[in-house]
């Protein structure tokens, strides 16, 4: 993986590792252990593995925001198969990757919020045309 790549990723591993270091990696076999910080860094590198084999045969969409979809819905599938490939329950880790999901996805709401206070929307100011003609206000 590339630095830079790496560097714009950043938040998502740190995110990552907050999510399943320290968690059991099983709901119900507490013998089994919890996940490391070696395991994580296996997930994410059969992820990434997994990810650029899907992403390969995944359809190219046309528009920016449906590849934004498909992308992160094959990151999803590449997730859950690394975190199943050791050894974790199907249901359980179905529930691993949709905390890190949910954590992800309230990630991005902060900075949407962020971006939209620094950067209003493109309202439209102008005033408005009242379709009859009228001057938009009317005496009661």
């Amino acid at each position: 993986m590339s630095w830079t790549l790496r560097l714009f990723l950043w938040p998502y591993t740190r995110l990552l590792y907050r999510t399943l270091v320290g968690r059991n990696r099983s709901r119900c076999q507490a013998e089994r252990g919890r996940f490391t910080r070696e395991d994580v860094k296996r997930i994410i590198e059969d992820a990434w593995a997994t990810f650029r084999e899907l992403r390969a045969s995944a359809p190219r969409e046309q528009t920016l925001s449906a590849r934004a979809m498909l992308r992160g819905g094959v990151w999803s599938l590449a997730f859950f198969r690394a975190i199943r490939a050791l050894g974790v329950p199907a249901e359980y880790a179905t529930e691993l990757c949709t905390d890190y999901l949910w954590a992800a996805y309230r990630s991005e709401l902060r900075v949407q919020r962020w971006y939209e206070a620094i950067i209003p929307a493109g309202r439209d100011e102008s005033p408005r045309q009242e379709p009859c003609g009228g001057s938009g206000s009317f005496s009661l």
